[in-house]
Order: structure tokens, then C-alpha cells, then sequence
């Protein structure tokens, strides 16, 4: 999901596009002042290689303007959270390894293993934390991510991230090519895809 301008690189000169970045459970990135709302589509391909939070914007369990994803191996595990309902998002431990190109948008998910893409009715809201890439909240206290993001991170029309290394002092983060942002992990070092 990389957003190109004339086929050369989004990026100003200081940074060096990579394919992406690996986690392993240690690090995640809050984007500020990005919430997520109802109307919203995220965009992204992963490779997971564990039961995980994976990104979003997560208040509690009963919160009415979750927009998040957690992913697990339980049979009926339901913890992609849209407004204040939950979805499936189980990954059998044969899917870890795998790639997936998932976009989540207001009326479902799509990309998921084992046709457990779900739908649901779009609904106004917006969340009350900003959203992270790697975990669902910045005090969620189940595990951050485990696997690789692979190419930019979208949400549509409001933040383009692509991953990349600053040149001056080879800090990885994600450049925002709508914003022309660039965030620095928040906890912990992600390592390059190559």
C-alpha cells in the first residue's frame, strides 16, 4: 500500500524509503493527533508471527469509539473492535509467516485468513486517543505487535506512513506524506524488512 508520486519516492531527501519493519513485541508508534473515526479506512499488510495487539485506537472493552485490532489464536476470538462491537480476528498459528493485505473500512474487514472477514454498519465516531502501529493503546496491557508491516501504513485521505530511515542519524520511522510528519517509534526500535 505505498502511495507514489511519478514513480519516484514520496520522501524528501533526508529519508531512504525501506520495505518495512519488523517488531518483535518490544515497540510501537503513537501517531498524535491522528483518531480514528467511523468514516475511516485503514489500510496495511502484515506478517504476524504471534497472538498480538496490531494497531489502533483503544479506550477499554466498553468504550463506544473503539477502532482496533487484536489478533489471536482462540476459535472464536472477536477483538477487531469497530465502534463499540467486536469482530473476528482469529489467526490460526499456521498463519504466521503469512502476509496479509488488510484494509479495514466502515462496513468491514477484508484480507483476513480463513474467510473470517466480517461486516458491520458504518457508524459516526471518532476515538478519544490518538492512534498507535504496533499496539492498540499506549497502556494496553496485552502483547504489541510480533511480525512485520510490510510497505506504507494508510489511512485514507489522513496519513500515508511510509517506512523509512532518517539519514542524518538512522532513527526508522514513519513518514506522513499527508502531513509531512515524521514519527519516531514511541517505545522500543523496530528492525528493517529486507
Amino acid at each position: 500500500y505505498t502511495t507514489m508520486n511519478g514513480g519516484g519516492s514520496p520522501l524528501p531527501e533526508e529519508y531512504e524509503q525501506v520495505k518495512g519493519f519488523a517488531f518483535d513485541g518490544d515497540c510501537y508508534f503513537s501517531i498524535t493527533d491522528l483518531k480514528l473515526k467511523g468514516s475511516d479506512t485503514v489500510r496495511f499488510s502484515m506478517i504476524p508471527n504471534g497472538a498480538c495487539n496490531v494497531f489502533g485506537c483503544y479506550t477499554n472493552t466498553t468504550a463506544g469509539n473503539n477502532y482496533s485490532l487484536y489478533i489471536s489464536t482462540s476459535t472464536n476470538s472477536k477483538y477487531l473492535r469497530y465502534n463499540g462491537s467486536t469482530y473476528k480476528s482469529r489467526f490460526t498459528t499456521d498463519t504466521y509467516g503469512e502476509q496479509f493485505d488488510i484494509t479495514i473500512t466502515p462496513t468491514g474487514s477484508h484480507g483476513m485468513p480463513d474467510e473470517i472477514d466480517d461486516t458491520w454498519d458504518e457508524v459516526d465516531f471518532t476515538a478519544s486517543v490518538d492512534m498507535c502501529i504496533g499496539t492498540t493503546a499506549t497502556n494496553a496491557s496485552s502483547a504489541k505487535f510480533n511480525g512485520s508491516f510490510i510497505g506504507a501504513f494508510v489511512v485514507d485521505g489522513r496519513f500515508n506512513g511510509i517506512p523509512c530511515k532518517r539519514k542524518a542519524d538512522d532513527v526508522l520511522g514513519y513518514y506522513d506524506t499527508v502531513t509531512g510528519t515524521f514519527f519516531e517509534p514511541t517505545i522500543g526500535t523496530p528492525t528493517v524488512v529486507e
